[in-house]
């Protein structure tokens, strides 16, 4: 995957654990 920093505001508070994989999945397709 290639991590894009317009993202960083969404996957900051999500990088948390486990939880981090299921939430970037939810969120990329937006």
């Amino acid at each position: 995957m290639t991590h894009d920093h317009r993202f960083d505001i969404l996957f900051d508070p999500l990088k948390i654990g486990p939880v981090t994989t299921k939430n970037r999945f939810y969120q990329v397709p937006h």
